[in-house]
């Protein structure tokens, strides 16, 4: 059984299979999963009349009864624990002798995830109905021709605990953060290409918003023309001004876009790119940290861009399905 694959992500293999009668090749293509995950999770409906693994099944675990329990019970206490630290416990409650491999095989067998906190936005049933009828009329949008910005906060902090916990369970949602250095930046991306990486110092309103729109899209504007463009709904972003300057340059404001909607725009699946290339340099200098966030707009490939915004007519669907409510949980 695929173990990156969430329970509700493996009921929808169901309903698409059995309720819409989607052939499995066409379910691979909207899941971006494998063939043989797709045929094991209906094989295990089919014998269970369920899509979540049983006692019983697959590899005998490598700890049973007490051990298993007190492993279950250091997780709850300390789920961002190193393999080391749980070995160490274990050795001193239970007296047994377990390898740091071992621990990490023990984690992936019970159904733990490595996840980092992430702020998270509570959907009301107004926002719900605004993203359902936004899937309900782009249900069939390819978004080829869609221009997708924001701006972001790059933050070197000391928040970054990598936290395991069950594939069911939501990662945490809260943290404290102690930022060192920051950089924040305005960019923009589309099937064809991306933007200049245009910095921004002091505050955002309806002037300076323009300003960094001219700016990041200036030098593009023969290859944008006839393309929508998306935008979180600010008060500074979403105006008369911003809308003609767009309209005057042939690129339409995609309105019924909805708020509280992160997962729509292609441009936070950039930013998450860009955070792992970051994480993996050792940013010792806001300096460093600028000329690392530039380093990493320019080196993600266009190919990595276009997947993410295919990933979009996906996340659509999912919406749908949800009936405007969070997918994320």
């Amino acid at each position: 059984m695929a173990p990156y694959l969430s329970l509700s992500e493996r009921w929808r293999i169901i309903t698409l299979r059995k309720d819409f009668g989607l052939s499995m090749p066409t379910i691979v293509r909207r899941l971006n999963c494998s063939l043989s995950t797709i045929h094991r999770i209906l094989d295990l409906f089919s014998k269970t009349n369920d899509v979540a693994e049983r006692e019983g099944r697959g590899r005998k675990r490598s700890i049973q009864g007490s051990v298993r329990r007190q492993f279950c019970e250091i997780m709850r206490e300390h789920p961002s624990a190193t393999s080391k630290f749980i070995a160490e416990r274990l050795g001193s409650r239970k007296g047994v002798c377990l390898s740091d491999r071992t621990i990490c095989r023990i984690r992936r067998q019970e159904n733990y995830h490595s996840v980092h906190s992430k702020m998270h936005w509570i959907i009301n049933s107004a926002q719900a109905a605004r993203r359902f009828q936004f899937s309900v009329t782009h249900l069939f949008h390819d978004w080829h021709d869609v221009i997708f910005t924001d701006e972001k906060k790059f933050e070197i902090d000391q928040r970054g605990q990598v936290y395991w916990v069950p594939i069911v369970r939501a990662r945490p949602k809260t943290f404290l953060s102690q930022v060192k250095f920051r950089v924040t930046v305005f960019e923009a991306v589309w099937y064809n290409g991306r933007s200049n990486l245009i910095p921004i110092r002091g505050r955002m309103n309806t002037s300076t918003y323009l300003e960094h729109v001219e700016s990041t899209l200036g030098s593009h504007l023969r290859r944008i023309r006839n393309h929508f463009f998306i935008h979180d709904r600010t008060t500074w972003s979403h105006t008369k001004i911003a809308h003609a300057w767009l309209n005057n340059h042939q690129i339409t404001c995609m309105d019924d876009y909805p708020s509280v909607s992160p997962e729509l725009n292609t441009i936070e699946s950039v930013w998450g790119w860009m955070k792992k290339y970051l994480q993996s340099k050792k940013i010792k200098t806001q300096r460093q940290l600028e000329t690392y966030v530039q380093e990493a707009w320019e080196r993600i490939p266009v190919q990595v861009i276009r997947g993410y915004i295919n990933n979009i007519s996906k996340i659509v669907e999912r919406i749908f399905f949800a009936a405007g409510g969070d997918i994320d949980e």
